[in-house]
């Protein structure tokens, strides 16, 4: 599944293998807290989106489409710890077509559908790892 704003549902991508940057900031998130968090944002009377899984896939090509796709972690997070939406920023003032906060945090990613930048230049205060996304399951590799 995949969140839009406000709605969800199943999608199959056609979207291909690009480069990727992880930035890996200098401080973790309590997955527990960031919940906590979450949940004293919205209050007592928050509803859930209506789900739109009834109506089948969705077919979607290319990254663009995930660029406006919302992760309701981030603004939460992003209030406590406004790096986390400077590395975002970075990362699409360098051409990423998609930057996100990967689940409740702390990492950041940076899908790059050309001309990916090399790690040391994006000059942030983390680790920055070069990685790229895949067409199909693989089998999680070291490379040095």
């Amino acid at each position: 599944y995949f969140a839009m704003p406000r709605v969800s549902w199943p999608v199959r991508s056609s979207a291909i293998c690009s480069a990727q940057r992880l930035v890996v900031p200098p401080f973790a998130i309590a997955t527990a807290q960031a919940y906590r968090w979450l949940d004293a944002d919205r209050g007592p009377d928050y509803t859930w989106p209506r789900d739109r899984s009834e109506g089948g896939l969705r077919e979607v090509r290319g990254w663009r489409f995930y660029a406006d796709a919302e992760n309701d972690f981030e603004p939460v997070i992003e209030r406590r710890y406004p790096r986390i939406r400077e590395y975002r920023n970075v990362l699409k003032s360098k051409g990423a077509a998609v930057a996100r906060m990967s689940g409740s945090g702390s990492p950041v990613f940076g899908i790059f559908e050309s001309n990916a930048p090399a790690p040391e230049s994006l000059g942030l205060d983390a680790q920055v790892l070069a990685t790229r996304t895949s067409a199909r399951v693989v089998q999680v590799e070291v490379l040095q």
